[in-house]
Protein backbone atom coordinates (compact mmCIF):
# COMPACT_ATOMS: atom_id res chain seq x y z
CA UNK A 1 0.00 0.00 0.00
CA UNK A 2 1.41 3.29 -1.05
CA UNK A 3 1.70 6.09 1.49
CA UNK A 4 1.38 3.89 4.57
CA UNK A 5 3.86 4.33 7.39
CA UNK A 6 5.53 1.33 8.98
CA UNK A 7 3.92 2.06 12.36
CA UNK A 8 0.42 1.90 10.88
CA UNK A 9 -1.49 -1.33 11.32
CA UNK A 10 -3.75 -2.16 8.40
CA UNK A 11 -6.95 -3.82 9.52
CA UNK A 12 -10.22 -4.41 7.76
CA UNK A 13 -13.39 -4.97 9.73
CA UNK A 14 -16.57 -6.47 8.34
CA UNK A 15 -18.05 -3.12 7.30
CA UNK A 16 -14.86 -2.13 5.46
CA UNK A 17 -14.89 -5.51 3.70
CA UNK A 18 -18.50 -4.97 2.60
CA UNK A 19 -17.62 -1.53 1.24
CA UNK A 20 -14.66 -2.97 -0.67
CA UNK A 21 -16.74 -5.81 -2.12
CA UNK A 22 -19.41 -3.32 -3.19
CA UNK A 23 -16.77 -1.13 -4.81
CA UNK A 24 -15.25 -4.07 -6.68
CA UNK A 25 -18.61 -5.30 -7.95
CA UNK A 26 -19.61 -1.80 -9.01
CA UNK A 27 -16.97 -1.85 -11.75
CA UNK A 28 -18.13 -5.21 -13.13
CA UNK A 29 -20.70 -4.70 -15.85
CA UNK A 30 -23.75 -6.93 -15.89
CA UNK A 31 -23.05 -7.67 -19.54
CA UNK A 32 -19.63 -9.07 -18.53
CA UNK A 33 -21.27 -11.51 -16.12
CA UNK A 34 -23.85 -12.46 -18.76
CA UNK A 35 -21.07 -13.07 -21.30
CA UNK A 36 -19.19 -15.28 -18.82
CA UNK A 37 -22.33 -17.35 -18.21
CA UNK A 38 -22.96 -17.61 -21.93
CA UNK A 39 -19.37 -18.74 -22.67
CA UNK A 40 -19.53 -21.27 -19.83
CA UNK A 41 -22.73 -22.76 -21.29
CA UNK A 42 -24.97 -21.81 -18.34
CA UNK A 43 -27.39 -19.81 -20.52
CA UNK A 44 -30.18 -21.33 -22.60
CA UNK A 45 -32.00 -19.69 -25.51
CA UNK A 46 -34.89 -18.85 -23.18
CA UNK A 47 -32.49 -16.98 -20.92
CA UNK A 48 -31.22 -14.90 -23.83
CA UNK A 49 -34.78 -13.70 -24.46
CA UNK A 50 -34.68 -12.09 -21.01
CA UNK A 51 -31.78 -9.79 -21.93
CA UNK A 52 -34.13 -6.82 -22.35
CA UNK A 53 -35.38 -7.35 -18.82
CA UNK A 54 -31.77 -7.54 -17.63
CA UNK A 55 -30.94 -4.24 -19.33
CA UNK A 56 -33.98 -2.62 -17.68
CA UNK A 57 -32.86 -3.92 -14.27
CA UNK A 58 -29.36 -2.60 -14.89
CA UNK A 59 -30.73 0.88 -15.61
CA UNK A 60 -32.77 0.75 -12.40
CA UNK A 61 -29.73 -0.34 -10.38
CA UNK A 62 -27.70 2.55 -11.74
CA UNK A 63 -30.36 4.90 -10.43
CA UNK A 64 -30.13 3.43 -6.92
CA UNK A 65 -28.53 5.53 -4.24
CA UNK A 66 -24.79 5.06 -3.85
CA UNK A 67 -23.33 3.78 -0.58
CA UNK A 68 -21.11 6.45 0.97
CA UNK A 69 -17.38 5.63 1.17
CA UNK A 70 -16.03 4.20 4.42
CA UNK A 71 -14.26 6.49 6.86
CA UNK A 72 -10.44 6.45 6.74
CA UNK A 73 -8.69 3.96 9.00
CA UNK A 74 -7.07 5.46 12.11
CA UNK A 75 -3.33 5.34 12.67
CA UNK A 76 -1.92 3.17 15.46
CA UNK A 77 -1.44 6.26 17.60
CA UNK A 78 -5.03 7.40 17.05
CA UNK A 79 -6.33 3.93 17.88
CA UNK A 80 -4.28 3.76 21.08
CA UNK A 81 -5.46 7.23 22.11
CA UNK A 82 -9.08 6.21 21.52
CA UNK A 83 -8.68 3.23 23.86
CA UNK A 84 -7.30 5.32 26.73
Amino acid sequence: MQGRRKDQVYTVDLLDAVYRIKEAWSVVKEQSVANCFRHAGFVTQNDEAGEQETEKRQEEEEEDEEIPPPPPLPTVTEARDAIK
